[in-house]
C-alpha cells in the first residue's frame, strides 16, 4: 500500500522516515506524556510512528515544518 505525500506552502504530510525516529521518541518523552500512558521506550515509538500508518483508514502520520527545518 502507498500514501499519497502531501504539501502545503509550509508544510509536507507524509509517512515517517527513519531520521524522523530520534524526534519523535523525544516527543514521546515523560513530559510530554505523562497524561496519556507515561512515557514509552524508543522501540515502542517506533511501533507507533509505523504501526498507526498501516492501519486500514489512516494514512501518513508525519508533518514536517519547513520554517524550522524540523519535524
Amino acid at each position: 500500500m502507498t500514501f499519497p505525500t502531501l504539501h502545503t506552502q509550509r508544510l509536507t504530510l507524509r509517512l515517517p522516515r527513519t531520521d524522523n525516529l530520534p524526534a519523535f521518541a523525544a516527543f514521546c518523552g515523560p513530559d510530554r506524556t505523562r497524561f496519556a500512558g507515561g512515557p514509552i521506550t524508543d522501540a515502542k515509538a517506533v511501533s507507533r510512528a509505523w504501526g498507526h500508518a498501516a492501519k486500514p483508514g489512516d494514512g501518513p502520520d508525519h508533518v514536517h515544518r519547513f520554517v524550522a527545518g524540523a519535524a
